[in-house]
C-alpha cells in the first residue's frame, strides 16, 4: 500500500518504513504543519494511508480520494484536524497518537507555576531594562519576593494523561494535588497521586488552578466570574490546555481587579494574540505563543506511535490507537483487518 506522510517525522523511523511501504514524505515548509492549501488532494492521489499533523481532513477530501483507507493524525485528539463523523461515514479508519506530548505540555505547566510564583519573568525584564543598578541593588530582592511550591496546593481541572504527568512532577515539589474530573473515580485519581474533589472545593483551596480539559459543551467557559470569585486572591491560573474552557472577559476582569494573583497562559481565545489585547497590558500575566506542546521528543514520540500502528495494519490487525472504533461496523469500510 502507498503511504504518504505530510508531517514532521523522525528520519530513522522513516527509513525503516521504506523497507515495507511505498513511502512518500512531503515535509511541511518551515513554520507550517501541513501542505499549502489546495495541494493535499494532489499529494495523496493514490495513497492508501495518510500520516498528517496539520492537514484538514473533511468530507470533500475523503470523497475526492476514495482509495484512502486510513488516516493517522499525530494529535492526541484527532478531532482537531479530522472530521470524525465524515471519516466514519466514509469507512475510513482514523488512528491517533495519544500521549505524544503529555510530558511536553506537563513540563510547561509546572514551569509556569515556578515562573509566575517567583516573578522570574519580571525579574528578567527588570535586568534587561537596566533596573538592577546601584545605588539600590537590593530593591529587586524585596520587589520580587515570591512564594515556594512546597506545601502549596495545585488543583488540576481534568485529570487525563497530561494532568497525571503534571501531578507526578508536582509531587516531587512536595505539593498537595487535588483534581476535578467527573469521569474518574476517587480511587483512580488517588492511584495517580491526587485527591478527587468537586470543582468548587478545588477553586477554594488551590494556590494554582491548572486547566487540562478539552472544550466541549460541558466545559466551554467553565471557569467564569463565579468561579474566579471562589479562588483565593493569592491564587494563580495556569492554562496549557484549551483557551475556551475559560471565560476570557471574566479572566481579564479577575486579573485587572487583582481578584486572583495572576495567570500563565499558553493558549488564547484569538491566536495570534493581537498586540493591543488587554492581556498584553497586564503585569500579572505570563504569556507564551502556544508552544507548550512542541519539542523534539514529541516528534520522535508520534513517529514511533505511527510506526506501531502501521506495523499492525501491515499485519492485517486493527491499529492499536484506532480512534473511531465504531467505523469497524461500517458496511462501507475501506480497509478490513484480516486478523483479530
Amino acid at each position: 500500500m502507498k503511504l504518504v506522510i505530510t508531517c514532521r517525522f523522525e528520519q530513522d523511523v522513516l527509513e525503516r518504513l521504506r523497507q515495507d511501504w511505498d513511502v512518500t514524505h512531503l515535509p511541511p515548509a518551515p513554520g507550517t504543519l501541513g501542505l499549502p492549501r489546495g495541494e493535499l488532494n494532489k499529494a495523496i492521489a493514490g495513497a492508501d494511508i495518510l500520516v498528517t499533523e496539520g492537514d484538514g481532513i473533511n468530507a470533500k477530501v475523503l470523497a475526492a480520494n476514495p482509495q484512502l483507507k486510513v488516516v493517522f493524525a499525530t494529535h492526541g485528539n484527532p478531532n482537531i484536524i479530522v472530521d470524525m463523523a465524515a471519516a466514519t461515514k466514509a469507512g475510513v479508519l482514523v488512528a491517533h497518537a495519544p500521549a505524544r506530548n503529555d510530558v511536553t505540555v506537563a513540563e510547561v505547566a509546572v514551569a509556569f507555576m515556578v515562573l509566575i510564583s517567583r516573578h522570574l519573568v519580571q525579574g528578567h525584564e527588570w535586568m534587561m531594562a537596566g533596573e538592577w543598578v546601584r545605588p539600590d541593588p537590593l530593591r529587586a530582592f524585596f520587589t520580587f519576593m515570591g512564594t515556594e511550591l512546597e506545601n502549596r496546593t495545585a488543583g488540576l481541572v481534568g485529570f487525563g494523561n497530561i494532568a497525571r504527568q503534571v501531578c507526578k512532577r508536582l509531587r516531587a515539589f512536595d505539593m498537595n494535588v487535588v483534581a476535578y474530573d467527573p469521569y474518574l473515580s476517587a480511587e483512580a485519581v488517588a492511584a495517580a497521586g491526587a485527591k478527587k474533589v468537586s470543582l468548587d472545593e478545588l477553586l477554594k483551596t488551590s494556590d494554582f488552578v491548572s486547566m487540562h480539559v478539552h472544550v466541549t459543551p460541558e466545559t466551554k467557559g467553565m471557569i467564569g466570574t463565579r468561579e474566579f470569585a471562589l479562588m483565593k486572591p493569592t491564587a494563580y491560573l495556569i492554562n496549557t490546555g484549551r483557551a475556551g474552557a475559560v471565560d476570557e472577559q471574566a479572566m481579564i476582569d479577575a486579573l485587572t481587579n487583582k481578584r486572583i494573583a495572576g495567570a500563565a497562559l499558553d493558549v488564547h481565545h484569538k491566536e495570534p494574540l493581537p498586540v493591543d489585547h488587554p492581556l498584553m497590558k497586564l503585569s500579572n500575566v505570563v504569556l507564551t505563543p502556544h508552544i507548550a506542546g512542541t519539542t523534539v521528543e514529541m516528534v520522535r514520540r508520534h513517529s514511533a506511535i505511527a510506526e506501531r500502528n502501521l506495523a499492525a495494519i501491515k499485519a492485517g490487525l486493527v491499529p492499536p490507537n484506532l480512534f473511531n472504533k465504531d467505523v469497524l461496523t461500517s458496511t462501507g469500510l475501506r480497509w478490513k483487518p484480516t486478523h483479530k
